[in-house]
C-alpha cells in the first residue's frame, strides 16, 4: 500500500498522488513534495507511483498534552529567562487534544475552503503518521524560472483588526525581520528590498507581516534554508539557543510541527514553515500550539493566544459535523 498525499497551493487546485514518502538528505534534490521536521533531522520526499493505492498510516503513541495549570507555571518560567536576559525570545508551544467524527479526507476538504490563502496539505505515512494543517507562513517562494525569491517575515498576533498592537507583538515581529534580513544578506542574497510592515489576517488571527524579495544563486539555497530555518518566529532568539531550550523544556516532541513543508517543481519553489496542524491518530486531533514569549509575555495572553490559534483547526472541524 502506498501512503497519502493530498495539497493546494493557496487559490489553486487541490493535488492528489499515489505513491510514497522516502527519506532523504536533501529535500531540493529532487521534484516534488516534500517534508522535515523541526530541527531538520528527518526529511522526506515524495515518489511518484501511479499503480499504488493510498492508505492511511497512524502513530502508536499519542504525544503529551498539558492543562492550562501547568502551562501558566512554565510560561512564568519562560518569562524569568527572558527578563534575565539570558535569551531575547523564546517561541513555546503545547499540544490540545481533540476529539473528531469527520474523516481525514473531509477535514482536508473543509479547510481548503475555510483557508484559501494558506498552504492545506493532508499527508500519511508510516514513518511520521497522519498530518494536516494550513499554513500562512511562507518559508521561500520562487514563482518563475529566474533569481527571484521571496520569504516573509510573521509574527505577533492579535484576535481583532480593531485591536491596537502592543509593544510586545511588536518587538517580536521586529527580531523576526531583522535576523532574516542579516541571514539574507550573510548568504548572499543580493538586491533585496523589504515591504512596509502590514497586518495579514489568517483565519480568526491577525499577525504583523513583511514582504522580503531577493536575488539568490541557486546554489545558495540550501545553506540559506539551513541558516534561517527555524525561524525566529518558531524558534526564538539566538537562534540556537533557542531552540536548545525548546529540545529541553517542551514536554513532547513537535515531530513535523514548525518544520518545513512544500513542493519543488522545474520553475516554482513554494516552501512553507509547518504551523496550523495537527497529528491524526484514534479518531483524535492532536493540535500544535505555540506563542511567541518575550520579556514583556504576560501568561494569561499566551495561554489565549494559543487557544485562539487552535480555532483554525477547531472552526473547520465543527463544520464536518454538520455536513
Amino acid at each position: 500500500m502506498g501512503d497519502v498525499l493530498k495539497y493546494r497551493i493557496p487559490k489553486q487546485k487541490i493535488v492528489a498522488k499515489s505513491g510514497i514518502f522516502k527519506k532523504t538528505d536533501n529535500i531540493f534534490k529532487e521534484n516534488g513534495f516534500f517534508v522535515c521536521d523541526f530541527i531538520q533531522n528527518n526529511k522526506y520526499i515524495f515518489e511518484t507511483i501511479e499503480s499504488l493505492k493510498s492508505d492511511f498510516h497512524y502513530s502508536k503513541q499519542q504525544p503529551s498534552s498539558i492543562e492550562k495549570e501547568e502551562y501558566l507555571k512554565q510560561a512564568a518560567d519562560i518569562i524569568e529567562v527572558l527578563k534575565k536576559k539570558q535569551l531575547q525570545k523564546i517561541v513555546y508551544s503545547r499540544i490540545k487534544k481533540i476529539n473528531i467524527v469527520c474523516s481525514p479526507i473531509n477535514l482536508f476538504n473543509q479547510m481548503c475552503e475555510d483557508y484559501p490563502s494558506s498552504f492545506v496539505y493532508l499527508i500519511s505515512s508510516e514513518f511520521f503518521g497522519t498530518w494536516l494543517g494550513a499554513s500562512p507562513e511562507i518559508l521561500i517562494e520562487r514563482k518563475t524560472n529566474s533569481n527571484k525569491y521571496l520569504t516573509v517575515a510573521l509574527a505577533g498576533t492579535k484576535f481583532s483588526a480593531e485591536s491596537v498592537w502592543g509593544s510586545k507583538e511588536i518587538k517580536e515581529q521586529l527580531l523576526v525581520r531583522e535576523f532574516l534580513e542579516k541571514s539574507l544578506l550573510e548568504n548572499g542574497a543580493k538586491n533585496l528590498t523589504i515591504s512596509e510592515t502590514y497586518d495579514a489576517q489568517a483565519g480568526n488571527l491577525f499577525h504583523l507581516k513583511n514582504e522580503l524579495e531577493f536575488d539568490l544563486k541557486i546554489d545558495n539555497l540550501n545553506n540559506l534554508i539551513e541558516t534561517i530555518h527555524p525561524t525566529p518566529a518558531v524558534s526564538g532568539l539566538p537562534q540556537k539557543e533557542a531552540v536548545n531550550y525548546i529540545l529541553q523544556n517542551e514536554k513532547h516532541k513537535r515531530e513535523l510541527y514548525t518544520g518545513i513543508i512544500g513542493i519543488k517543481g522545474e520553475i516554482a519553489l513554494n516552501t512553507y514553515v509547518n504551523l496550523r496542524c495537527c497529528q491524526i491518530i484514534d479518531n483524535a486531533a492532536f493540535l500544535y500550539l505555540g506563542g511567541g514569549f518575550t520579556s514583556e509575555s504576560d501568561s494569561e495572553k499566551e495561554w489565549e493566544e494559543t487557544e485562539q490559534k487552535s480555532m483554525i483547526i477547531l472552526n473547520s472541524i465543527e463544520k464536518c459535523k454538520i455536513r
